[in-house]
């Protein structure tokens, strides 16, 4: 399979507020769907939907996913899923179904689409149909994926796990990661968007769900290797209900958070929590219901505007649904809510949103999927672009390209052809110096100013924060 490569870029400064996001509402050709998903943050995100009780990928020219025997699908939900170090890209598909032999039972069925075949594998994966499984989602780690699900076993509402290997096809045993804390669990769901891993760095898959302590609904949270729980916890503890929760996982997992939302004594409203840190973001804060909330994450970089998440929702407005937008940048802001369809009296709903544009270093519009309960449910989906940002220019000299720059998390070096180079510090100093023809170096440093140098050439590089435990 082709490796894949990431090409960052230096965009041009913002010209205007982040607030300003202009959308282009569109109708895909689907008619009577019942559930559509955007799945990856890649320049081609896919689009999967259930119509008529078949589960398909791609609108413009839709192929079958499920074979005929399952039928009655329903709860779909996909990541997409590359693997550096196994040279693996795929989209990971999870959804209900009944075996159309026994339609009294409703089984879990997972499916892997590899990026570069047709070729698609899937597997049941309850174990037993004497429960009834519902809500499953997928958990990527590094080197693996863990299908998580709702499991409602004589009234006891259990959160249940099955594992494998990304290269492998024998699934683990079933464990419970709610560890029967109470008998009432239920909609985990795992980060949306896409999963990438790399060499040496071990990131753990993340899964979220709902609790009830007695007193109200509570977010719980655990990071999972495989059907190992390395860490659980409780992320809510208070005395109103918190509810529909979502993870997001940044590119490598440096960053960690949970967007949900909770009733304030008049309204649902959406809140958003990065995990390590104390404060909670209202993101809203009005008089209508705001509900369903999803997330994704990519960013655009330049001199001034980090814009890290992108939140949508759907909100209760005085006619019907609309579907609602907010992103935060690396101020901690969120930009004002939004309407991005065009408003109507019809309810627009279930929203999936992807950053599609571009590759992940560029990625200035945002796509977003959803459903019209007009006539029948139709699909619809909209394009936002951040106004006041140029079109992405490669910082090149005579082929020599560094970027992203400033950088985050790690810059890139390509160099057109092999050749000696080296990292100095502010105060002159080498801190890293190979030979290569293209060479990531991670950020192990705290902000600043370095310098690459290479034959007669320097670059100044700017890193604006450095990663903790990079390889």
């Amino acid at each position: 399979m082709k490796t894949l490569a990431i090409i960052g870029v230096l965009l041009a400064s913002v010209l205007s507020a982040v607030e300003e996001w202009v959308f282009t509402e569109e109708k895909l050709l689907l008619k009577n769907i019942e559930e559509i998903k955007i799945i990856g943050i890649m320049e081609n995100p896919k689009i999967f939907f259930i119509k008529e009780g078949n589960v398909f990928m791609n609108p413009a020219s839709p192929v079958k996913i499920n074979p005929d025997t399952i039928i009655k699908n329903f709860a779909l939900d996909g990541i997409e899923v590359i693997f550096w170090e196994m040279d693996v890209h795929l989209y990971c598909v999870v959804w209900c179904g009944s075996n159309i032999k026994d339609t009294s039972f409703v089984n879990i069925y997972y499916a892997e689409i590899p990026d570069t075949t047709e070729q698609i594998q899937i597997w049941k994966i309850n174990p037993t149909q004497d429960a009834y499984y519902s809500s499953p989602t997928i958990v990527p780690y590094y080197g693996g994926v863990s299908v998580v699900y709702e499991k409602n076993e004589a009234g006891e509402y259990k959160i249940c796990a099955r594992n494998k290997s990304l290269e492998g096809t024998v699934w683990s045993g079933e464990y419970e990661i709610s560890l029967s804390q109470t008998s009432m669990n239920r909609y985990p769901e795992g980060i949306k968007g896409i999963f990438m891993t790399i060499p040496g760095m071990y990131t753990p898959g993340i899964v979220v769900w709902e609790m009830f302590d007695g007193n109200d609904w509570e977010i719980m949270m655990a990071e999972l290797m495989g059907d190992s729980i390395d860490t659980i916890y409780k992320v809510t503890d208070n005395n109103t209900d918190d509810i529909r929760a979502i993870p997001w996982q940044s590119l490598f997992g440096s960053q960690k958070g949970i967007v949900w939302r909770a009733f304030d004594g008049n309204d649902y409203e959406i809140y958003h929590m990065e995990l390590g840190k104390t404060n909670v973001d209202t993101i809203t804060n009005n008089s209508v219901d705001d509900e369903n909330p999803t997330v994704n994450w990519g960013y655009i970089i330049n001199q001034d505007t980090l814009i890290t998440l992108h939140v949508v929702w759907e909100a209760l407005m005085p006619n019907s649904f609309e579907i609602m937008h907010s992103a935060k940048t690396l101020d901690e802001k969120w930009s004002s809510p939004q309407v991005i369809n065009i408003p109507n009296e019809v309810n627009d709903i279930n929203p999936s949103v992807g950053v599609v544009k571009g590759n992940l270093y560029d990625s200035v519009m945002v796509r977003v999927v959803w459903e019209r309960e007009d006539e029948g449910k139709d699909a619809y989906y909209v394009d936002g672009k951040l106004l006041g940002i140029n079109e992405a220019q490669v910082v090149t000299t005579k082929s020599i390209r560094v970027f992203p720059n400033p950088c985050r998390d790690f810059v890139m070096f390509i160099f057109p052809e092999a050749q000696n180079f080296y990292i100095y510090d502010i105060s002159g100093r080498i801190i890293k110096k190979g030979f290569a023809k293209e060479y990531r170096w991670f950020i192990q440093r705290s902000a600043g100013i370095y310098f690459l140098k290479c034959k007669n050439k320097v670059f100044k590089i700017v890193t604006i924060k450095g990663r903790q435990n990079a390889p």
